[in-house]
């Protein structure tokens, strides 16, 4: 389902402020002109300050050190936020379910880019949904409880992005990549992963998803790598049987 408003002002490019909300069963997001806003969900949760900090139930977070560690951590029953374990100067959050403070908004909400509500809703009311998640987005009242995840976040400006796709690309090139990873984007399932297979080294395998040891086999060809022939690359793995 496409609902789509037109607000009386006016944006920077001087169309009219667009706001198109995709929604299915149970997921909304939000198109600002011109285009995806990728943060709806975090922003839509703790920006909204619908989501009590007392009643968290599950965090996913990432942190960059030597390596990147992916956690997801869920209590047992609604906790508050030092019971999760976040050390908020190095932990990216990817995403949150808790409850919201006002009861009559959702049982429970989750979200990341996008966000997931448990509540019943007529057809004829979801306009009005949007219009309230829309200014759950836009507010900054997140900053009194969740105001740390602004401090590490995830690059979306293109120039930026372009920016650092050229240095990575020179890194690689190198092959000094000390500070620079090759990992999965979400969780996976060890105990059932034999090999890895990458791109662009045939069919040798990988124990485990290493960045040094993929250049090493590339050799000489890794100075030919650029953006795009990465993401043309697949990384497949390999399963134990039994």
């Amino acid at each position: 389902m496409v609902i789509k408003h037109i607000w009386p002002s006016l944006g920077s490019s001087g169309r009219p402020n667009l706001r198109v909300h995709f929604l299915d069963s149970a997921t909304a997001r939000c198109l600002i002109w011109p285009r995806l806003s990728h943060s709806s969900g975090r922003r839509g949760i703790c920006g909204s300050n619908q989501i009590d900090p007392s009643q968290l139930r599950s965090l996913d977070t990432k942190t960059f050190e030597d390596m990147v560690v992916t956690t997801n951590r869920q209590t047992s029953r609604n906790a508050e936020l030092p019971a999760f374990g976040v050390d908020v100067s190095t932990d990216i959050l990817r995403a949150a379910t808790g409850a919201p403070r006002d009861a009559t908004f959702a049982k429970r909400l989750s979200g990341s880019d996008g966000l997931v509500m448990n509540l019943g809703v007529d057809a004829t009311d979801r306009p009005a949904l949007c219009v309230r998640l829309l200014e759950a987005f836009r507010a900054q009242d997140y900053k009194a409880d969740f105001g740390w995840i602004d401090q590490l976040a995830l690059i979306r400006d293109d120039a930026t992005v372009d920016r650092l796709n050229g240095l990575l690309v020179e890194e690689l090139a190198s092959g000094a990549v000390s500070s620079t990873h090759l990992a999965s984007p979400e969780p996976v399932s060890w105990e059932d992963i034999d090999a890895f297979r990458i791109g662009g080294t045939r069919n040798w395998e990988y124990d485990d998803l290493d960045l040094d040891a993929y250049l090493r086999q590339l050799g000489p060809a890794r100075r030919n790598i650029t953006v795009e022939r990465l993401k043309s690359r697949r990384v497949a793995d390999s399963f134990r049987e039994g």
